[in-house]
């Protein structure tokens, strides 16, 4: 009997003991996930609308292509902003839509000469008369886009192929300068305290060049009377400054092409306020130089 109770007892340490043994315990460490933060930045993208117009008898009497930017907000991590997303703060959205609004406006007149090429289009073709349609070509107006950032400044260029009738068709430039900081279009008069006084020194540069080298004879007699009356120039702002296109017809004939200058920021930068030379970065030796030949000319 005792050895009974005891082989009892015995079996019964012995099962305590194994419902009592802690789990298995893994020694691998946990990887930890830890998300990068996003951070956003401006994208542009473009969009493009096209559309033609047949005469009655089936003829394509005009075709049309418009490039236009968008800007929207991009993380690092690749992905677009859409509503809701966190990290996006409101001004950027005041920004991107200031500058959509301004290229939908853009857009806008794009559509209406698009109506005047049709009209045009089918009027000639109309007159033409049944013997000579087959001498017709389609009229056609294509714009593109290209984009260039500089710092906080963002500049599309527009070129705007078309063909009207007649023997060639042709090219028009226009650039449209965006402060992403302010959220604002510009226009030479933003970057100047006296914009009259730096247009005149863009013209006395561009002059100077064209006489250095030997350009006149291809321009226009008036060509110098053309650039005084501009009040808007074509270009961007790069490492060295302004970089002028002139397209055919203003102040040159169609074959002398297209026309292009450098303004260096020597010669600007006495004339650009404190937020253009910021917003411009402008290397400072340049500014030096624009010290010095301001001086001199004193």
């Amino acid at each position: 009997m005792r050895k009974a109770m005891i082989l009892t007892l015995t079996l019964a340490l012995l099962l305590g003991g194994c419902a009592q043994k802690p789990p298995a315990v893994d020694t691998e460490p946990t990887a930890q996930v830890v998300e990068t933060p996003r951070t956003w930045d401006y994208d542009l993208v473009t969009e493009t609308e096209t559309d033609e117009y047949y005469a009655d008898d089936g003829t394509l009497l005009a075709a049309w292509s418009d490039e236009k930017p968008v800007l929207r907000m991009k993380s690092s991590a690749g992905e677009t902003y859409q509503t809701g997303t966190d990290g996006v703060t409101e001004a950027q959205l005041a920004v991107c839509r200031a500058f959509n609004d301004g290229a939908a406006a853009r857009a806008e007149d794009a559509r209406a000469s698009w109506e005047r090429l049709k009209a045009d289009a089918l009027e000639q073709y109309t007159e033409m008369g049944e013997e000579h349609r087959d001498l017709f070509e389609t009229h056609t107006e294509d714009t593109t886009v290209s984009v260039t950032r500089r710092g906080e400044l963002l500049e599309i260029t527009e070129q705007m192929y078309g063909y009207w009738g007649g023997v060639h068709g042709g090219s028009t430039f226009a650039t449209l300068h965006f402060d992403l900081g302010a959220g604002e279009f510009l226009t030479l008069d933003d970057l100047s305290g006296d914009g009259a006084a730096l247009r005149a020194a863009i013209v006395e540069d561009v002059t100077e060049q064209i006489y250095a080298q030997g350009l006149e004879e291809m321009c226009f007699d008036d060509f110098e009377t053309l650039l005084g009356e501009m009040q808007d120039f074509t270009g961007t702002f790069g490492d060295e400054g302004l970089n002028l296109i002139f397209e055919q017809y203003a102040i040159a004939p169609y074959a002398a092409g297209v026309l292009e200058f450098t303004v260096p920021y020597a010669r600007l930068s006495p004339l650009l306020n404190e937020r253009a030379l910021t917003l411009l970065v402008v290397p400072n030796e340049e500014k030096v130089l624009g010290e010095f030949d301001e001086a001199q000319g004193d």
